[in-house]
């Protein structure tokens, strides 16, 4: 069937790529029907103390999917379950550290990946993420792009999506649709919407909520990136606190890790800026602080020495 599906286009489609859109059809065929049946079943369980305790035996320690960037060991690597807040103020890297990510883990890693991103484009993102691999500036990155750098995105498991505004009901919406996700990255948190538009910080509040409900839900690690407020730049001797997440208290609340990045450099346009990721909050381990090297053209984080 597959073969003469293939020969029907002209030229014929290669057999490996109508493969691919049988397996996406395929996968969105199971999620509506998964959909369907679940809206008459009941979405919470009752587990009782002798299906716990053999769940309880069989648990394996808490350990996640290894990525090699600056400041993932802290997190014994992306635990299913989990809500990691990247938290800095503009110009800090974050969204650089989301691409780098993205790249270790899905480009490289071959972990099932969504991008959420409502600031940079697709484009932006896929031009970041291409310079990364090709360990060189964007500025001189080939254009167009050579097949040598495609072929990483489209051997991949990744998807993005680019929306300007997205609520937090749509997201997860988008997010029962992607079976199998094992990372979703959403730069960033505060420019997600939510239902109770009366008050931003009850917004906020909602929107991290949701958030962690869909890494418990889908079984996945979500990372989102989240702004600082700006209080922080007034005193240069001051490292950033958990107070200092911008609209919410309630992001440090849901978060199982909250990573901030600074710097305590007065000139933050030097092409490899020292930083610094510290840990907040950290649920599951100790609040360390990792010392990393900002490389503005290679679009990275470089680990350095582990001293504050």
């Amino acid at each position: 069937a597959l073969r003469l599906w293939a020969m029907r286009c002209t030229p014929p489609f290669p057999e490996s790529e109508v493969q691919k859109v049988v397996r996406s059809i395929a996968r969105r065929d199971a999620a509506t029907r998964a959909h369907e049946v679940g809206k008459g079943l009941p979405r919470h369980q009752v587990i009782e103390g002798s299906q716990w305790a053999e769940e309880l035996r069989v648990t394996p320690a808490r350990q996640g999917v290894l990525v090699p960037v600056p400041g993932l060991i802290g997190l014994n690597g992306l635990v299913p379950g989990d809500l990691v807040v990247i938290a800095g103020r503009p110009g800090m890297g974050k969204s650089t550290w989301g691409c780098q990510l993205a790249v270790e883990a899905c480009l490289r890693g071959h972990m099932p990946t969504w991008i959420v991103s409502t600031e940079m484009t697709r484009a932006q993102w896929g031009e970041w993420m291409a310079a990364i691999v090709a360990e060189r500036s964007t500025a001189s990155l080939p254009r167009p792009l050579p097949e040598t750098i495609l072929s990483w995105f489209r051997s991949a498991p990744i998807a993005v999506t680019d929306s300007g505004t997205m609520t937090i009901q749509e997201l997860r919406t988008l997010a029962n649709g992607r079976l199998g996700v094992k990372l979703i990255i959403v730069d960033h948190l505060t420019r997600l919407s939510g239902s109770r538009k009366e008050n931003r910080v009850l917004e906020v509040g909602e929107i991290a909520r949701g958030l962690k409900a869909l890494a418990k839900d889908l079984n996945c690690t979500v990372v989102a990136l989240c702004q600082l407020n700006r209080r922080v730049e007034g005193d240069d001797s001051r490292r950033p606190r958990l107070a200092d997440l911008r609209e919410s208290g309630e992001i440090e609340q849901e978060a199982d890790a909250v990573i901030l990045l600074w710097t305590p450099e007065r000139d933050i346009h030097q092409v490899r800026l020292p930083m610094y990721l510290s840990f907040a909050k950290n649920r599951h381990g100790s609040l360390a602080h990792y010392g990393v090297t900002f490389d503005k053209l290679g679009r990275r984080f470089i680990a350095r020495e582990q001293k504050l």
